[in-house]
């Protein structure tokens, strides 16, 4: 049986007497010794900010975008699915296809960048909205932490980090990545059938179609 005297420094596990990492197999058990204080209870890289209700988050959303300028697309509760694809794989690792489910701990808004019409998708971003991590639905990969995070990027470039440390990028499309586990009451948007929702992109494109038709009202009746 090997032993080691290491400091862990970084996220990584250093042996003192050659500065080198030791670097720890995969589902292998370890028997790890230190005083009280070099253990911990919680991750302080996880985000924990207060989570907003509903009408506190309206009046963030208010401030921060201007009245008029934003939309509430989902609310608080929804989950949504994403696809998490790891071209490195290890050699411990059976599939290269992993696919995750998360829950909004805020409602979910679109705001309208400053200066525009909003009839074009350019025009509308994906607000920052509370969420974590639920569940691997595929790939066996089992949750000890359910990372928590500010906003639906970070909670994948996170999720890439925490379980995937060096093995792809972190940076997605978020409209196109994350999919809606569709509940009925659940979906906000008036006037719009759930059949049109899929994932983050369709809503996002059924409201530039709702501002176009405005738009052309607005200009007949001028």
């Amino acid at each position: 049986m090997d032993n080691f005297e290491v400091i862990y420094k970084n996220g990584q596990f250093i042996e003192k007497s050659t500065g080198k990492r030791i670097i720890p197999v995969q589902d292998k058990e370890y028997l790890i010794i230190g005083d009280n204080s070099s253990f911990g209870v919680a991750d302080s890289g996880f985000h924990a900010d207060v989570v907003l209700d509903e009408e506190k988050k309206a009046v963030q959303i208010e401030k921060d975008y201007g009245q008029g300028n934003f939309v509430k697309i989902l609310n608080s509760g929804n989950i949504l699915s994403f696809r998490l694809g790891n071209s490195r794989m290890r050699r411990d690792e059976a599939t290269s296809v992993y696919y995750f489910t998360c829950t909004l701990l805020e409602d979910l808004y679109l705001y309208k960048l400053r200066n525009r019409k909003g009839d074009k998708e350019s025009d509308w971003r994906l607000a920052d909205c509370q969420c974590e991590l639920s569940e691997c639905t595929y790939g066996g990969l089992v949750l000890h932490d359910k990372v928590r995070s500010p906003s639906l990027n970070s909670l994948f470039s996170n999720t890439v980090m925490y379980y995937f440390p060096l093995q792809r990028s972190g940076s997605i499309n978020v409209f196109s990545t994350f999919f809606i586990n569709r509940k009925p009451g659940q979906l906000t948007l008036p006037g719009i059938p759930e059949r049109e929702y899929s994932n983050l992109h369709c809503i996002r494109l059924q409201i530039v179609k709702s501002e176009k038709t405005e738009v052309i009202n607005n200009q007949l009746l001028k």
